[in-house]
């Protein structure tokens, strides 16, 4: 670039901000707004903005209002307005369009243009800009409500405050599995090409201490819908055909420790997989396909030899007349959840158990009305969650306790309103989340605790949300219940918890920890004092910290 085109950037910097599209990430940075990541002489601020533009129990205090030159003015640099990730201005809202500051130089006749990673960013638009008099201070305005450093889109969170802990990698893309290593860590799979600005396509390992394993990199080329990790070995199941290099056609074996692509394992399927479950030396697999290798038959559903691929004799699937989507294992029976009424040459509606060594369905035939969403198994009972209203032979509505062995329904129901997504058990009480308002009888907005033995209702009440919104993942531990899903207050409407809340096992009171999601969660495990959240959202901390779809509490 020559000297006079610079000077004209420079000259021409109130009009080079447009909107961004909207939809754009939001929430790049560390929790509390705190702007952290410029020199202290390049720290941009903001004024505050009219009342209206600040979202409603978010806006922390003012950010001072002394301004702060830009490092001896413009003189060297080029600014640019335009669509990058951002994180909130520690004070009042003012949205401001993305920024991007190129360093240059007045030396010669051409100049480097090179992306300052430590300049901020912002969230959404930038429709004006001025300078001060002394050409020190570049003030900014438009429809943003966050300014801040981009550290992407991952983020470890304490599980007892909430509050951001040293982060986890960004992740760029979708995280649709994830299964902790046993230290600590966790297997992620997903739809991502990136993870902490690393190519890692669709796999990854993030350590205990939040890095990346710089080691564990089999890149898939396609999505990743299922993880399982046994006895050292991560296995894979998705929509891929290519796994480190090799031809792995939709499910895979590799090592948990280097990523290396097992040269045994090797079924080749014929369609996606989409769940995994390893009991016993043996890899259970439900998905679309309907072949493995060597045109071997296996529809839907297949047990394949852990350490070799091969396929076993077990084969429910023969007359299976749709998908299989969800795969439990408990007491020898291998539990399954779809699309199908007829699998393992019988009538089986939605729900199935299949003897995990013949193959031949068991007993186990529930027969539910409609679509089964969420299994749990404890102590020979199998609880179901749905939005069916009937099932085992008795009328349920969405929410039902089985007998493990004949699917017959026990005394036990709750009597659900309204659809139930998900299900957890633990310490003799059954957590449910859901669309629904009421249950046994009593009003339970969303989420619920129930008795284990009897179906009572618990005073396990953290109300949540009165509005057209659901809890769709729940995870318990250490007599806390962590509930994610679209909810935005719990307590009736006293409290504002957005998607991700924590509430005492006993008594339903909700807890301090607050992430402050601002999308759905729709997937939640807890290993090693970390809550790991998966679902639809971009940012945590209200909207502070960009983490998309994957977060680490």
């Amino acid at each position: 670039m020559s000297v006079p085109l610079l000077l004209c950037l420079l000259v021409a910097v109130p009009f080079l901000f447009a909107a961004a599209p909207a939809g754009m990430p939001e929430g790049l940075g560390p929790a509390g707004g705190d702007l952290v990541g410029l020199p202290e002489a390049m720290t941009p601020r903001a004024e505050a903005a009219p009342e209206s533009v600040v979202e409603d129990g978010l806006a922390p205090p003012n950010p001072p209002a002394t301004p702060v030159p830009l490092d001896g003015g413009l003189g060297l640099l080029a600014l640019a307005g335009g669509m990058f990730a951002a994180r909130r201005l520690g004070g009042r809202a003012v949205r401001v369009g993305a920024l991007m500051l190129l360093a240059g130089t007045l030396a010669g006749a051409a100049y480097a243009q090179t992306l300052r990673p430590e300049v901020y960013v912002t969230n959404g638009a930038v429709n004006a800009t001025a300078l001060s008099a002394d050409g020190a201070t570049l003030y900014l305005g438009g429809s943003f409500t966050y300014v801040g450093p981009n550290t992407g889109s991952g983020a470890r969170l304490s599980e007892v405050t909430g509050a951001v802990a040293p982060g986890i990698p960004v992740v760029n893309g979708f995280v649709r599995t994830a299964a902790p290593d046993g230290s600590g860590g966790f297997y992620i799979g997903g739809e991502f090409t990136t993870v902490g600005g690393v190519t890692r396509n669709r796999l990854a390992h993030v350590l205990a201490d939040g890095t990346l394993d710089a080691a564990w990199n089999p890149a898939a080329n396609n999505t990743v819908n299922a993880l399982a990790v046994s006895g050292g070995v991560v296995y894979v199941g998705g929509g891929f055909t290519l796994v480190g290099g090799q031809t792995r056609n939709y499910i895979a074996a590799l090592d948990a420790a280097t990523g290396a692509v097992s040269t045994t394992f090797d079924p080749s399927a014929n369609n996606t997989v989409r769940a995994l479950v390893v009991s016993g030396g043996v890899v259970y697999a439900g998905g679309a396909f309907t072949l493995f290798r060597e045109q071997q038959s296996r529809r839907y559903i297949a047990a394949l030899d852990a350490t070799t691929g091969a396929v076993t004799g077990w084969n429910p699937g023969a007359t299976a007349n749709n998908q299989v989507y969800a795969l439990a294992f408990s007491g020898g029976i291998v539990y399954a959840g779809g699309d199908f009424t007829v699998i393992g040459g019988q009538a089986r509606n939605r729900l199935a158990g299949f003897d995990a060594q013949t193959g031949e369905a068991t007993p186990f035939d529930p027969n539910a009305s409609g679509s089964v969403n969420a299994l749990a198994v404890s102590g020979g009972v199998v609880y179901v969650g749905g939005e069916f209203t009937s099932v085992g032979g008795q009328a349920r509505n969405r929410i039902a306790a089985l007998d493990a062995a004949t699917g017959a329904a026990t005394p036990w129901n709750p009597n659900a309103n309204s659809t139930v997504f998900s299900l957890a058990v633990s310490g003799g009480v059954v957590y449910a989340g859901g669309a629904f308002t009421s249950v046994g009888g009593q009003a339970r907005i969303r989420l619920a605790a129930l008795d284990a033995q009897t179906g009572a209702v618990t005073p396990f009440d953290p109300s949540v949300s009165t509005s057209s919104s659901s809890v769709s993942s729940l995870a318990v531990s250490g007599g806390i219940v962590y509930a994610g899903g679209s909810f935005t207050r719990v307590n009736g409407t006293s409290i504002v918890r957005n998607r991700l809340a924590s509430f005492d096992a006993e008594t339903g009171r909700v807890t301090t920890w607050d992430p402050n999601v601002n999308n759905t969660v729709s997937a939640l495990a807890v290993s090693g004092g970390v809550v790991y959240a998966g679902g639809f959202f971009t940012t945590v901390n209200g909207t502070t910290t960009v983490r998309n779809r994957l977060a680490a509490y």
